[in-house]
């Protein structure tokens, strides 16, 4: 997916029907109930993010990132404070940009497998903030473009709206959106399963020009529930 222009396995079956049950859409939490606590590790982090000047490469960005990580050790709760810690500066350039590339790093880094963050303060919503994703991740809020960019396994659920290109290049794993979600859904999509409960616009006019492509065979997608893609009576959810 270029910048700008374009944004495991779960174990069990369930019923499609019964999929959703599990995740009812929740009203927005107020900031003002979570506290940030100052400690030296969210400082760390802060000041890497301070130093980090994203490049127009996408690549070369995630590896500044991590270079400037490499030295801190942080947990799942560290990058759930500072997913919260990020209002203060989302007035910055390209600040939809440099943090998913700075939040996709912290999570691939991190040890721990389950991981939250919060979107839902924030007036600028973050792309692509789990790129590549292998683990648990769920958003509190919503997100933009991009969320299951390549994503190989793991789960990601947005408890919230998402943008454009959801699933997009994505070979395995889980999203669920409780929300709505933007137009391209599922470009480049070879494997995984969709899930999501809102407008599905961004279906329609891609099935009608894509099915035809064979890796779109090995793709579930979930509209509430009911299984819209493969559009047969035959498909189990996974």
């Amino acid at each position: 997916m270029r910048r700008l222009t374009r944004a495991t396995n779960i174990s069990g079956r369930l019923g499609a029907a019964d999929y959703f049950k599990r995740y009812k859409k929740e009203k927005p939490q107020a900031l003002r109930e979570i506290k940030v606590e100052e400690d030296q590790t969210l400082k760390q982090i802060t000041e890497a993010w301070k130093k980090f000047k994203p490049s127009t490469n996408e690549k070369k960005a995630r590896g500044k990132a991590k270079e400037l990580l490499s030295n801190i050790r942080f947990t799942a709760k560290d990058i759930e404070k500072f997913s919260l810690a990020l209002e203060a500066f989302q007035d910055e350039k390209n600040f939809e940009w440099k943090a998913g590339y700075f939040l996709s790093v912290l999570i691939s880094c991190c040890n721990d497998n389950d991981l939250t963050i919060h979107t839902y303060h924030l007036s600028v919503r973050i792309n692509c903030p789990a790129y590549r994703n292998t683990k648990n991740v769920t958003i509190n809020g919503d997100v933009g473009i991009g969320i299951g960019d390549n994503m190989t396994q793991g789960r990601i659920i947005v408890k919230g709206n998402c943008g454009a290109y959801l699933g997009s290049n994505m070979k395995g794993g889980t999203v669920i959106v409780e929300g709505d979600v933007g137009s391209w859904a599922a470009v480049g999509m070879k494997g995984g399963v969709l899930h999501f409960n809102g407008d599905r616009t961004g279906f329609s006019k891609l099935f009608l020009r894509f099915s035809k492509y064979p890796q779109l065979d090995k793709v579930k997608i979930y509209h509430k529930g009911k299984l819209i893609w493969p559009e047969r009576s035959d498909t189990n959810d996974e």
